[in-house]
């Protein structure tokens, strides 16, 4: 998978957000918001390919997660990036 281009994560407070930073601006009806997590993730896949795998173990090194709950997160994470078209296969 890889995440889209021209996509970036704003932090304002303790709320992450992610931005189209494209040649249209941004979309404000489609304003992401990610948890910290979710917004870790996204910076450490940025601009490279990535499986749900690596997203798994991301999340259990670095939140001391089980790998159960890690996968249900991430399974959930990528379904819905999927449906937003941020990710592609």
């Amino acid at each position: 998978m890889r995440i889209k281009e021209n996509l970036y994560i704003r932090q304002i407070g303790d709320e992450y957000m992610m931005i189209n930073n494209g040649p249209l601006g941004m979309e404000y009806s489609k304003v992401i918001h990610l948890s910290a997590s979710a917004a870790y993730l996204f910076e450490q896949s940025q601009g490279k390919d990535f499986t749900k795998e690596d997203w798994i173990n991301l999340l259990a090194e670095r939140y001391d997660v089980t790998s159960a709950q890690a996968t249900a997160d991430v399974e959930k994470l990528v379904a819905t990036l999927k449906e937003m078209q941020v990710i592609l296969d």
